[in-house]
């Protein structure tokens, strides 16, 4: 099992690095533009196809909230201010950044979720 949030692949899940890379890439940002500046020492995976190739594989992984789809203004910011050290209300914004249909509605569950995805919890 591998942290399913470390996009580079080099054994440590960075808000600076990871992080970036999934925002990102969720806003649109392809090729030399995704990884420039970003892509932390010790990376395995250090090319813009790489990188898309494996964000495309933890798609769905990405969707924080759980509705269904994966939103850069709600799961990418869950994702970020998670990673960042924000928990309970600060981490939802006040629920504000939750998607109608999610099945992760609190910050409890979403903080439970992406723990998960930053520690060893998924086999991909």
């Amino acid at each position: 099992m591998i942290p399913v949030l470390d996009v580079d692949g080099n054994g440590t899940v960075g808000v600076f690095s990871d992080g970036l890379l999934i925002l990102r890439y969720m806003n649109g940002v392809r090729g030399d533009q995704l990884i420039n500046g970003v892509v932390a020492p010790g990376a395995t995976r250090t090319t813009a196809p790489q990188i898309e190739g494996y964000i495309r594989k933890i798609w769905e992984l990405l969707d924080a909230d759980g509705n269904g789809q994966v939103k850069l203004e709600s799961d990418g910011f869950l994702i970020l201010l998670y990673l960042v050290g924000l928990t309970g209300t600060n981490l939802t914004q006040n629920g504000r950044i939750i998607e109608p249909g999610a099945s992760r509605a609190t910050a409890e569950s979403i903080s439970a979720y992406l723990l998960k995805l930053k520690t060893n919890g998924f086999t991909l």
